[in-house]
């Protein structure tokens, strides 16, 4: 299996033009290295607010180091994609105690289209969801210490990745710790790694203060998608959160479905705590 994902994520790699939005995030990242500056696409009045900068950093030290190229700047979402591939088959291993759990689940994450479209060229998603797995993984190996600092570690990487999307997991999480008693004992753990949040906190304080409202103005235009214009609010945000997502996750619906059920199975099955 980790054969197969690491010719899917590096096969094509020597012969790979970087193309479409993947073309704007590597122009950014070699801006930072022209200028020597790596914050150079953030500043002024057309700042780029919408995208924290790690990946445009780590594109940027690969230039300097293997010089301007498809590899320089798709390997850190090639190297996102082999981690999600690993992290999801331990996720699967953990939750069910079976290999073969793990395997199967790596297998369906890496033969999604999605999975080639995102790792192979120069976006921020991999990386994101990387960290959303690594908060899970960490959020389950509570209060041991690696836990914390997968948690506090996943969360630090997708906010600088892709912004606070993954926050939304907490919306889960603290209730279901509060419920379940899960933070026993973990709070000196989590003490101890929560430093991993002060760059987040840094660099959302800087953008904040060097340029206040038009954050909110590029955060609110970035959320309708569409066009407005010719296109309702409603309609704009049915067609980027609905629309697209069923086309391309429309062969794996019937898997989420029958998921749902045996995990609701589960949950109301007398055998098993709640």
């Amino acid at each position: 299996l980790a054969l197969v994902t690491v010719l899917l994520s590096f096969g094509g790699v020597l012969v790979q033009e970087v193309h479409g939005t993947a073309v704007f995030y590597a122009a950014m990242a070699r801006e930072m290295v022209e200028t020597g500056d790596l914050l150079s696409p953030f500043r002024g009045e057309t700042g780029y607010l919408l995208k924290p900068p790690l990946a445009f950093w780590w594109g940027a030290a690969n230039s300097l180091v293997l010089g301007y190229s498809n590899l320089a700047m798709t390997l850190p979402s090639r190297l996102g994609g082999l981690a999600c591939v690993w992290m999801t088959a331990l996720l699967a291993r953990h939750i069910h105690g079976k290999a073969s759990a793990g395997w199967f689940a790596a297998l369906l994450f890496m033969a999604n289209g999605i999975y080639i479209q995102f790792t192979t060229a120069f976006r921020l998603d991999s990386l994101m969801t990387f960290g959303a797995l690594l908060v899970l993984w960490g959020y389950f190996n509570l209060p041991r210490s690696r836990g914390a600092a997968a948690l506090c570690g996943g969360i630090a990487l997708s906010l600088m990745t892709k912004g606070p999307m993954v926050l939304v997991m907490l919306l889960v999480l603290i209730p279901h710790a509060l419920v379940s008693r899960h933070w026993l004992g973990a709070r000196p753990a989590l003490l101890r790694w929560a430093p991993l949040l002060l760059l987040p906190l840094a660099w959302y304080g800087f953008i904040l203060m060097f340029h206040g409202e038009e954050l909110s103005r590029q955060l609110t235009q970035d959320f309708w998608r569409g066009d407005t214009s010719k296109l309702s609010r409603f309609d704009s945000v049915w067609l980027e959160y609905v629309t697209k997502p069923q086309q391309r996750l429309g062969p794996w619906l019937i898997l989420i479905f029958l998921a749902l059920i045996h995990e609701s199975r589960v949950l109301l099955s007398a055998a098993h705590e709640r």
